[in-house]
């Protein structure tokens, strides 16, 4: 399920951008789904600059850029961009930013690894085995009862 809700949000992220943050005057920490990557954002005021409303907790989507460069202040210290990953440090002389992103293939990678090993094992099948299926006691020697823990396997083993 997550690694569909991760792919879902990776195809809209072209789309639309997706920001939620707890905003205040002096500043932000929030997230941006956009151009294939979750953005992890933080956004501090420069001297008498405070941020205009609304403040409190921020939900917003807008048409996303053509690319991550496109959030990259006008005074852009640093601005790194690799395999989906991403830095952009800098100010625009009224507030500055630092965000760091990381790629939905990655997040989609990462949440398919357990339904991958899940349908995995669903396709190879039940392996045969000789061991007990409550203790796990080798069950060669006596295929009709488990000495262990006394539990009858299964018809078919």
């Amino acid at each position: 399920m997550l690694c569909a809700v991760s792919v879902a949000f990776w195809i809209r992220s072209y789309f639309q951008a997706d920001y939620v943050a707890p905003c205040r005057t002096a500043g932000e920490r929030g997230v941006i789904s956009t151009v294939g990557r979750i953005v992890f954002y933080s956004e501090a005021s420069i001297g008498s600059f405070r941020f205009p409303p609304p403040y409190g907790f921020v939900r917003e989507s807008r048409s996303a850029p053509d690319q991550f460069v496109d959030y990259a202040p006008s005074n852009t210290m640093r601005y790194v961009d690799l395999a989906g990953f991403g830095v952009i440090t800098g100010d625009n002389g009224r507030y500055s930013v630092a965000a760091r992103a990381v790629p939905y293939w990655l997040v989609a990678l990462m949440t398919a690894i357990l339904p991958g090993t899940w349908l995995r094992s669903r396709m190879r099948g039940a392996p045969e085995t000789s061991q007990c299926g409550v203790c796990g006691y080798d069950l060669r020697a006596t295929p009709e009862r488990c000495p262990e823990c006394g539990s009858v396997p299964a018809a078919g083993r």
